[in-house]
Parts: structure tokens; C-alpha cells; sequence
């Protein structure tokens, strides 16, 4: 497997796990019948520097190593950067969705009628509620007048 590109990286719970040194792919589960070549080759479609090597790893040139490193390091800087944009945005959507539900929960989408008949009823509210966005917006008379 070391010859294919793979080094042992295990994981908690899954202590099986081979990754390859320059692409970064990671097999699961080998058997000892697989072709760590063609486990390679058909998992990474063919885009691994590592694997379209003209040559023996060993016999490269210090241009070509540095070029092959160039590329590894350009590989695991995109696949680094891609997984901290897609955490950063689940946190945007799990925030988002939090300050909605808050914004929600503060405040009622009521229509103009609803509110005055709440507001007379209780003879809190004198004021008219606010547009914004197109939307009406009413604070309840327990926020406005901090009665809770």
C-alpha cells in the first residue's frame, strides 16, 4: 500500500483507514485481495499527481519532487480550506436560524386589526406597529410596556 501513495491514518472508532500521502483520498475497510493501485486510480478518478508519476518516486529530480510537492501542498491547502468554509457556513445557517427563531418568538407577524383589537383589549398600546421589509412587525404589549 505504501507503494500506492497510503499511509495508516486511523480515526476514533475506525482504526482501518489508509490515506494517500499527496491527494489526501482515504480507503476504508481493505482486504487483503484489493489492488491498492486500482483502489487508488478508481477512488481519486484518475486526478492524483502521485499516481500519473512517469517514473519511480525515487529516481525523480529535485525540480520534479518540487514541483510534485507544489502540487501536494496546493491539494491539501484546497481540501484544508474547503472543510473550514463548509463548517464556517453549517455555523452561519445553525446562527441564522437561531436569531430568526429569537426574532421570531420576540416578535408576532399580526395583521393590523389583530394588534389594535390586542391592544385595546388591554388598553396598553397606543402606538400603530411598524413596517419592515413589507412585513408588519408588533412587538407584544408585554415588550412594549416591559410587562412580563
Amino acid at each position: 500500500m505504501a507503494k500506492a501513495g497510503f499511509i495508516h491514518h486511523p480515526h476514533p472508532g475506525e482504526p482501518e483507514v489508509a490515506k494517500c500521502f499527496f491527494c489526501l483520498i482515504e480507503l476504508e475497510g481493505w482486504e487483503s485481495n484489493h489492488d491498492p493501485w486500482l483502489e487508488h486510480s478508481k477512488r481519486s478518478q484518475d486526478s492524483c499527481g502521485f499516481l500519473s508519476l512517469s517514473k519511480n518516486f525515487d529516481d525523480l529530480t529535485v525540480e520534479e519532487y518540487y514541483e510534485l510537492e507544489m502540487e501536494r501542498v496546493r491539494n491539501f491547502l484546497c481540501k484544508t480550506g474547503r472543510s473550514i468554509i463548509n463548517t464556517f457556513e453549517k455555523e452561519a445557517a445553525l446562527t441564522r436560524k437561531r436569531l430568526v427563531d429569537h426574532f421570531m418568538n420576540k416578535y408576532q407577524y399580526t395583521s393590523e386589526a389583530e394588534t389594535s383589537a390586542v391592544c385595546n383589549k388591554r388598553k396598553l398600546c397606543a402606538g400603530q406597529p411598524k413596517e419592515e421589509n413589507g412585513l408588519q412587525l408588533t412587538a407584544s404589549c408585554d415588550d412594549k410596556h416591559g410587562q412580563r
